[in-house]
């Protein structure tokens, strides 16, 4: 042990003592993580962060829905390697990765070859990187595991949170850290972790025995194998990659149950870590000896990349480091599997390059790339011995079934004139089947179709398949059906549509129905297709599928697609006679938004009629007019940015509203002023004001000014109406056009009680601040149209006791 590894522990203890700055401080870090979430990205930058998760945070398009698919027991063949990925792709988290879908430029890494993938770590530089749910899904439906990454780098902070624990109830050490990063796994639907600790921990708060326990409650909360360690911290605190099984390293690495060894190992080493593997009862094939494909590259200054073989491992030679592990009988962890994507320029050489690499196929003669030495590529057996020749091999498909349609990850962009483009592909990776691993070239010469039996015999140079399923049926039918379509406004671009699966019955039956997966988020359906206003726009792999600028009416039909590739039919109902739903979605309208907005106008227009034919303003409040007028800038300031032809009719209500408002003031300011007694409106309006102003802080919906400022105007619309009922009072009379004012304002506000119970119906739709303040004002108003209705409505003069 060396000086700096003394002094080392004692750096990180004060540096986790001293305040630092916060990820969530960085404003363009911000925007970023909104963009990130919109394409169902999760990741994590601060133990706070993993501290303040819980699930209701996140959108249902963020969580992957396929369950990992258990593969076909199969032999075990002997010198074979077992193959884990570990993916570090230019810092991941790609615009390709959408779940959604997007459009870009050109095709990027999807994992080829997912048959001889035994388990796939998403890796990026966050503290927590979750796999997106499109990485997740392709991987589950090929049978491989999708794990994320738990990565503490030396200017994290907060390191020990780790190791804190507390007694349960059953009397047994509990790390609140590892339940949460179990909660978050099971949640988001991915199936373990990466552990990798590139820092010491501070003197005062270390234990070896603790560390023990957070990785032993990990891995009895997965399946065996599906939490690694990876070999930089070491058994005394210190960080020494030991590039293979040690006495630092053991305890660790039996603790997760597996282990990920730096990438600078020899054949001896490797011979080493088998043998002390045996010794110590633990399994080599959970050994997984690291290779660094980035190492064959040799651009830019500084030291060079080091792996097995010395000088030409890596890149096209990956696949001499797995045959040597192979042959010891130890697993391989391939780190930057995509690295033909990020070190060839050139699309067409980075695919022939991932292809030699996996198959042994000749490099092209024109090969062209950054490295400072000539062919540098072109290593010797580097098509002799190719990563697929001594990967372990899965069959293709589940064990109950197999379904594939040949989808790929990426589809050329085909335009309107009904020409592809040629620098425009569709990036779908969530929907990517299972693939066929010879390569299929185009020349069909007849082409069968039907859902019986094959009978073709005769040799074809292809047979263009459009779908396999393979299953056995037992004859049992199942129905179901999707109700409860809204739409909700996320912000001013985005629009969620939402929708509900019912499957009635289907818990009396069991969780699956002849072999096929349940997902815990769309049940029984793999996907569904969205079609807006009668063209289809997309595929849905949750409940919730993201929609931009639209139109506050759409007709929706969504159709479930099941796990066999076949439509799940909803029952027949009086209601729905369709085997998916086709409805009018309204985001926002309905007859008592649409009467009470209607009864709003038309109190004002009352208003301002009576003081024009009167020439006069009295017995009006100035005090209630002008929180008005407050009320309404406050609220509608996203005028400033909203797009005004989304939604003509609020646009319209929006300006009318204020510049209505705004003419009433100023008449009571100008033209009719000396006809306004203040003496009467002296009501207090500034604890109006500052009480809105409170609630309005202190519970808006989102900590932003926009928010806010609509929040304490819905507080202080509730109570403006009182300086004007305070005056009311004072005075014992009304004019009866003043209290037909009155009336239809409030009847404005008692209109949308109806309105909130529809949409609570028919939208799912519940805003608490709207609602309380909406009653609130109701039943100021209550006392009012009471007298309203005997006085008025008979005709008599509105009087009020004195």
């Amino acid at each position: 042990m060396g000086w700096r590894d003394i002094l080392r522990p004692i750096r990180d203890g004060l540096r986790d003592n001293l305040p630092s700055k916060q990820p969530h401080d960085n404003p363009e870090k911000n925007v970023r993580r909104q963009q990130d979430l919109l394409k169902g990205f999760t990741y994590f930058d601060s133990f706070q962060d993993i501290d303040n998760w819980h699930p209701d945070q996140a959108y249902s398009f963020q969580r992957a829905n396929t369950p990992l698919l258990p593969r076909s027991g199969s032999t075990v063949v002997k010198g074979k390697s077992n193959i884990t990925l570990i993916h570090d792709f230019s810092g991941n988290y790609h615009d390709y990765e959408n779940v959604h879908g997007s459009f870009v430029d050109q095709p990027s890494y999807s994992g080829e070859y997912t048959q001889s993938i035994d388990a796939f770590v998403y890796f990026s530089h966050k503290l927590v990187c979750v796999p997106p749910p499109s990485w997740t899904n392709t991987l589950h439906r090929n049978g491989v595991k999708a794990l994320g990454t738990f990565l503490v780098e030396p200017q994290s902070v907060g390191i020990s949170k780790i190791l804190h624990r507390s007694l349960a109830d059953n009397q047994t050490w509990e790390y609140a850290l590892a339940t949460q990063l179990t909660h978050i796994a099971r949640f988001y639907g991915f199936d373990g972790w990466l552990i990798n600790i590139e820092k010491t921990f501070p003197i005062a708060d270390w234990s070896l025995q603790c560390l023990q326990g957070f990785l032993e409650q990990l891995r009895s909360s997965f399946d065996d194998g599906c939490v690694i360690w990876y070999d930089s911290l070491t058994c005394k605190n210190t960080i020494d990659y030991q590039n293979e099984l040690t006495e630092q390293n053991i305890l660790l690495a039996k603790a997760a149950g597996s282990i990920l060894t730096n990438y600078v190992w020899t054949a001896k080493s490797a011979a080493r870590s088998k043998a002390f593997a045996l010794q110590n009862g633990f399994d080599p094939v959970k050994v997984l000896c690291g290779i660094d494909v980035w190492a064959q590259s040799s651009e830019g200054p500084g030291r060079l990349r080091v792996t097995y073989p010395k000088e030409i491992g890596g890149g096209t030679g990956t696949g001499l480091g797995v045959a040597k592990l192979a042959e010891v009988g130890l697993g391989s962890g391939l780190f930057a599997p995509a690295w033909p994507y990020e070190h060839f320029p050139s699309q067409s050489d980075s695919e022939a390059v991932e292809r030699s690499m996996w198959t042994g196929n000749p490099l092209p003669e024109t090969l062209r790339c950054s490295c400072t030495v000539r062919d540098r590529h072109s290593i010797r057996d580097y098509m002799t011995e190719p990563i697929l020749k001594n990967a372990h091999e899965y069959p293709a498909g589940s064990e109950n079934f197999f379904y594939t349609d040949f989808k790929q990850a990426f589809e050329q962009f085909v335009g309107p004139s009904g020409t592809a483009e040629k620098n425009r592909a569709i990036a779908d990776l969530v929907s990517k089947s299972l693939l066929p691993r010879p390569v299929l070239y185009a020349g069909a010469q007849k082409t069968l179709f039907g859902f019986s039996e094959v009978t073709e015999t005769n040799t074809l140079l292809l047979a263009e398949i459009m779908q396999v399923c393979i299953q056995p049926r037992s004859g049992k039918t199942r129905s179901y059906s999707i109700s409860d379509v809204a739409l909700s406004e996320l912000n001013e671009t985005w629009t969620s549509l939402l929708w509900k699966v019912n499957t009635e019955g289907l818990e009396d039956a069991g969780s699956e129905d002849d072999g096929l997966p349940h997902s815990d988020v769309t049940g029984p359906f793999d996907f569904f297709v969205i079609n807006i206003d009668g063209r289809d726009i997309g595929r849905g792999y949750s409940l919730d599928y993201l929609l931009r600028d639209i139109d506050d009416e759409i007709y929706v039909k969504l159709t479930g697609v099941g796990y066999d590739g076949e439509v799940k039919h909803p029952s027949l109902r009086p209601s729905q006679h369709k085997p998916s739903r086709l409805g009018l979605v309204t985001a926002m309208m309905n007859i008592f938004r649409i009467l009470g907005d209607l009864s709003h106008l038309f109190s004002i227009l009352i208003l301002l009629h009576k003081m024009k034919t009167s020439s006069s303003a009295s017995g009006i409040s100035f005090k209630s007019q002008f929180l008005y007028l407050i009320v309404y800038v406050t609220r509608y300031i996203d005028l400033l940015w909203t797009d005004p032809f989304k939604s003509l009719w609020n646009t319209t209500f929006k300006l009318v509203f204020i510049g209505t408002s705004s003419y009433i003031i100023y008449l009571m300011l100008n033209d009719y002023k000396p006809t306004h007694d203040p003496n009467l409106d002296t009501f207090r309006v500034q604890y109006l004001v500052a009480g809105s102003a409170v609630l309005g802080i202190l519970f808006p919906y989102k900590y932003i000014p926009s928010e806010m400022l609509w929040a304490f105007s819905i507080w202080l619309e509730a109570v403006a109406i009182l300086p004007q009922l305070f005056m009311l009072q004072r005075t014992g009379e009304a004019e009866t056009i003043t209290t037909h004012y009155l009336f239809a304002l409030g009847a404005y506000r008692a209109l949308y009680i109806p309105n909130w119970i529809y949409r609570w119906f028919t939208e799912g739709w519940f805003e608490p601040i709207s609602v309380i303040a909406g009653l609130v004002q109701t039943v100021l108003y209550s006392d009012f149209f009471y007298i309203y209705y005997t006085k008025v409505f008979q005709g008599k003069k509105f009087n009020l006791p004195v």
